[in-house]
């Protein structure tokens, strides 16, 4: 898997590289800068200092400053708890971790719990408080003061006692302003105008300026060092610097020299910091940086026109941080080296200074020997850069008299050692060793002498030393020396087979063939054995072909795999296999796999097989063995990371050269290192809806944080302790209890929480440094989110009790109601009882009543017939006796008629229609040779039950004959009964005239009680008396009819029911009878 390890700005330990490869560009050093704008209280910072927990401290004459490199902190005089004098002059950490402050006003402890300053104050033989100059820890722990006249003091941290050390007389009235304890326990106190006193227990020595040359060379000391090889320096006010010599204990003298350059720069000495094998030295003048291995001084100076440099000649303050970052207090703030800075050297124009770069806009390089660089500028010609003492000495102006000649795209080398230049519109000019014009190619026309354009893109001379020239629109110019003729591939050949006239890059492979990579058409691969070009493009649709088709770059490294930039589509690295045989089959690299950028503008490879890349956003290293990329950000305050096409070069020492639109960047690879500096993180800010919160201890050592159910909004701030580029740290949040996983906030520094659910929750922060090297969990805070009052347990408490008490009353309100409810309840018992006998006693009388009124009911009142009820009554005994006759193989079996009659009579005025249903019975009864039941079961129906004998059991052709054949089957019989009724009926004189309509139903076999019962048999018959009915009404006639339903299986509720919901009328078989065989239907 590729890991990318993105980084920005780079710090080197200043051991990796030589002090040799430092010092030979530091004049032009680069320094971050801190002023006013950033939030410093005032420009004129006279002392830095870290304290244990990683912040900056900056003392200036308007206040001290605290920086966690997002915010500046300002502590001055008359704030609350503030310190003494907002004037600094010294600051200083003790053995305890106490911060002290020695202010014109007197001494300051910080306490750092409670971010408030403690003032101590010691008084003189006058009552009057002292002024401080200098503070210092010993190895022993103890803090030295030097006070203004007062001599020197200690201090016990614990107790804040102050003690004056009254060993050396001479101190007693003397002004300290500088105690330092070398390497051997010996301390070094430097005073104002009194020189030097070395105290070992006892008084060692005594320096001071005399007419001895070798003496102190003044005696006003302001600084006091030891280097990395054990030698004392002491710098002063005037008389520059002081190296003792321990063998002579005399002193050599570092002074200003006007006419050296590589002297002190300033006599006035503010000063010195020993850093590895160098010396840094704060002066008056700027400052000097002294290489021990070279023993001479680089001066750095404030140069107007370079914005990034020292922005100020009084240099009053020096110190080196945690990361190696040397920090420097000047008259217009703080400016910050950065050992990267070291390693990536800026060249750039500079007005004042006539060895600078004379035109920023570079697109092209060459090296013309062990020590000169050629740099082909965009408008200023070609600028020679000598690498060993990094002066830009010469510059070549090409063709005076044509200012487009002077915008060089492409510079070559030839093998004879001229110099190729070609220009975006001036054709090619062609220089001597010695940098005179020997020769010039230019377009004239389309003749063989004749260059085919003069915008030139790129040089190259292959292996038969024949010269190769690309231009933008022309196509591809092979030169014949021997002639002075070109030959020319372009859409006017029309056999050159080029997919694109537009070329930015050629290459020769390993094996002779010229590559080219062109603006639309790919790459091609021009054969010039026989001019054969082939051409590879990207193919849509297949993901392993070259990944577009404007191809910006071309190179080949050592292991003979090309890689191709494109523009907007990334790097493609082609194997020499997939190459030999041009499969169109590449390996990809883009913004997915770690570049910073996927328009890539050049490639080159290093001493150690890294391939580097040149993009529109600063430059990537890539490991080809494992694929890794680290992303470099070479951007500063006036430097941006666009870097032009073709702008690349690795020189004979391994150094790369990257061009832009901002000048220049040279650096060795090997020398890059990654920022290993851990910083600690720590809370900075705390916001309570948009107020910002002041609990009574120090922010940063914040333990617990409480918030009501108000606070809604919360935003806590949070800073990395690394100052390499603190707008490139990174940060990771959670909030545990709240947040599942951690929260990614960028460089943002501060995480925003809001309508936190009441409860515990622990704040924890990880932070990077710009190099991508995290922290462990730096910042855990408890955070309590107290409920709403009505939510509180005290509340809940109180719904509780309220809760009891209510239920209480609750309880005792049912128990009074229950108990009158018994005593209400017996009482009606009491009534009841007395009800219920009378009651029984009414019951007797109409239960006999009763059994009179059952008696009457099973007789019609007006027919003397059954009633509806008995006849069912009827029907279900008499269906109880069929079931019981039926065999068990069903061979014979009793059959029944249960037959519904519908008589419709008109009558005669004043005659009963009940008289004439009573006819129709007697006439029924005689005609009926079996015993027939008659009831009536409405006002002008009557229920017919009888039956007609056992049968033989017939099978399915019998009983289709029997259906087919009236003459045998019950309708006949029925039919002639009727008839006979009717014609009987029709003499009477009481009648006028009459309609029968008869259903009859005939159920062979018994029905099946478990489904079924009389009631519903009755009323399937009921159902064929109406459908007999409904037929004879749509005739219109007043005939006879009848409705016949016979079946040869057990009825169930679900046919009877199958058969009544059936919604298709009645077919007949004539006009008196309709006879249907339920086999048939089922």
């Amino acid at each position: 898997m590729i890991c990318i390890l993105h980084r920005r700005l780079l710090v080197l330990i200043a051991t990796i590289y030589s002090c040799y490869g430092l010092t030979n560009n530091l004049e032009n050093t680069r320094f971050r800068h801190i002023s006013t704008q950033q939030g410093l209280s005032q420009k004129t910072v006279q002392s830095i200092y870290q304290d244990s927990h990683g912040f900056m401290w900056l003392g200036t004459q308007e206040g001290l400053n605290r920086y966690d490199g997002r915010n500046i902190k300002v502590y001055r005089h008359l704030q609350k708890s503030g310190i003494s004098h907002d004037v600094i002059r010294a600051i200083q950490e003790d053995s305890d971790g106490n911060l002290w402050v020695a202010t014109r006003g007197g001494l300051n402890r910080y306490d750092a719990k409670l971010d408030s300053f403690v003032k101590v104050k010691v008084y003189d033989d006058d009552k009057e408080v002292l002024q401080f100059n200098s503070l210092y820890k010993g190895k022993d722990g103890t803090l030295w003061i030097g006070t203004d006249g007062h001599g020197l003091y200690s201090i016990e941290s614990k107790s804040d006692e102050v003690k004056k050390f009254k060993v050396i007389k001479k101190l007693n009235t003397a002004e300290v302003r500088v105690v330092y304890e070398d390497t051997r326990g010996r301390l070094w106190i430097g005073t104002n105008n009194q020189g030097v006193f070395l105290y070992e227990n006892i008084l060692k020595a005594h320096f001071v300026n005399s007419d001895k040359k070798s003496s102190l060379s003044h005696n006003s000391i302001r600084s006091i060092a030891e280097d990395s090889k054990g030698k004392i320096w002491i710098g002063t006010r005037g008389g520059g610097i002081n190296r003792y010599n321990e063998l002579t204990q005399n002193f050599n003298i570092d002074r200003h020299n006007p006419s050296n350059p590589n002297s002190l720069s300033h006599d006035r000495v503010y000063n010195i910091l020993p850093d590895n094998n160098r010396v840094w030295v704060a002066t008056d003048g700027g400052i000097s940086v002294y290489n021990q291995e070279q023993g001479h001084y680089t001066q750095i100076t404030q140069k107007s026109s370079q914005t990034t440099g020292l922005n100020h000649n009084r240099v009053l303050s020096a110190f080196k941080d945690k990361a190696g970052l040397v920090w420097f207090g000047t008259m217009s703030g703080i400016n910050i080296w950065n050992p990267v800075t070291a390693v990536f050297n800026y060249y750039r124009h500079i007005p004042e200074d006539e060895k600078t770069l004379k035109n920023n806009t570079v697109y092209s390089f060459e090296q013309l020997s062990n020590s000169k660089v050629a740099i082909g500028t965009f408008g200023s010609g070609i600028n020679i850069l000598n690498t060993k003492t990094q002066d830009i000495s010469t510059v070549l102006e090409l063709s005076r008299e044509d200012n487009r000649a002077k915008r060089i795209m492409s510079l070559f080398l030839d093998r004879s050692g001229e110099l190729w230049a070609g220009s975006i519109s001036s054709g090619v000019e062609v220089y001597s060793e010695d940098l005179s014009l020997i020769d010039k190619y230019v377009y004239k026309d389309h003749g063989e002498s004749s260059l085919s354009a003069n915008g030139v893109t790129d040089i190259i001379q292959d292996a038969d030393g024949e010269i190769w020239i690309s231009t933008y629109r022309s196509g591809l110019n092979r030169l014949d020396k021997k002639n002075n003729s070109f030959k020319k591939y372009n859409k006017n050949n029309n056999t050159s087979g080029l997919e694109s006239e537009n070329i930015f890059s050629l290459l020769e492979d390993e094996e002779g063939f010229i590559w080219l990579a062109t603006d639309g058409g790919g790459i091609s691969r021009l054969d010039k054995r026989n001019d054969e070009i082939i051409t590879i493009k990207n193919q849509e649709g297949n993901l392993e072909s070259l990944s577009g088709n404007i191809a910006s770059s071309i190179y080949e490294d050592s292991k003979g795999i090309i890689w191709i930039g494109t523009f907007g589509n990334g790097l493609n690295r082609w194997s020499p296999a997939d190459r030999r045989n041009l499969n169109n089959n590449f390996k990809k690299y883009d913004i997915s796999n770690g570049l910073n950028s996927s328009t890539i503008n050049g490639v080159v490879e290093d001493s150690s097989g890294f391939i580097w890349i040149s993009t529109v956003k600063g430059v990537s290293k890539l490991n080809p063995n494992t694929d890794e990329i680290v992303n470099y950000d070479l951007a500063d305050e006036i430097h941006d990371n666009e870097l032009n096409q073709g702008a690349i070069l690795k020189d004979s020492e391994g150094r790369l050269y990257f061009g832009g639109l901002n000048g220049v960047i040279a650096f060795n690879p090997n020398e890059v290192q990654r920022n290993q500096h851990i910083p600690p993180v720590k809370l900075t800010k705390v916001t309570i809806g948009n107020v910002l919160h002041q609990p009574e201890v120090s922010i940063s050592n914040l333990e617990d944080l409480e918030l009501s159910h108000k606070d809604y909004l919360v935003t806590l701030e949070f800073s990395a302790l690394d100052y390499a580029n603190p707008s490139d740290n990174q940060y990771k949040y959670k909030l545990e209890g709240f947040d599942e996983s951690w929260i990614n906030a960028n460089n943002l520094g501060q995480a925003t929480f809001t309508n936190l659910p009441s409860g515990q929750y622990i704040f924890k922060v990880k932070g990077s440094n710009n190099d991508g090297v995290w922290s462990d969990e730096s910042i855990n805070l408890k955070v309590t989110v107290h409920p709403a009052p009505w939510f509180s347990w005290w509340a809940y408490s109180l719904y509780a009790t309220l809760f009891c008490i209510i239920l209480l009353i609750f309880i005792r309100h049912q128990a009074k109601r229950f108990a009158k409810h018994d005593l209400f309840q017996n009482q009606v018992n009491e009534k009841v009882d007395e009800k219920i006998q009378l009651y029984m006693q009414n019951n007797e009388t109409l239960t006999k009543k009763v059994e009179k009124l059952d008696a009457l009911s099973l007789v019609d009142h007006e027919t003397q017939l059954l009633s509806q009820s008995a006849f069912i009554s009827q029907v279900s005994t008499a269906l109880d006796v069929q079931n019981a006759l039926v065999t068990e193989d069903n061979r014979n079996e009793s059959r029944l008629l249960i037959g519904l009659l519908d008589v419709d009579i008109d009558v005669k005025e004043n005659n009963n229609p009940a008289q004439c249903l009573i006819k129709v019975v007697q006439q029924l009864k005689q005609n009926s040779k079996t015993n027939m039941v008659v009831a009536r079961w409405d006002t002008h129906q009557l229920a017919l039950l009888m039956p007609l004998g056992r049968e033989r059991h017939l099978n399915n052709d019998e009983s289709n004959s029997f259906v087919n054949n009236p003459s045998d089957s019950m309708a006949s019989v029925m039919k002639s009964n009727l008839d006979n009724l009717i014609t009987c009926l029709s003499h009477s004189e009481n009648l006028k005239s009459m309609t029968l309509n008869l259903g009859v139903t005939l159920p062979r076999y018994a029905l099946d009680s478990e489904h079924t019962d009389a009631e519903l048999l009755l009323l399937l018959t009921e159902h064929l008396m109406y459908s007999a009915k409904q037929y004879s009404e749509k005739q219109f006639s007043e005939s006879t009819y009848l409705a016949v339903y016979e079946t040869r299986q057990k009825l169930t509720s679900k046919l009877i029911k199958t058969v009544i919901s059936e919604k298709s009328p009645l077919k007949l078989t004539d006009s008196f009878q309709f006879l249907s065989n339920i086999d048939n239907e089922i």
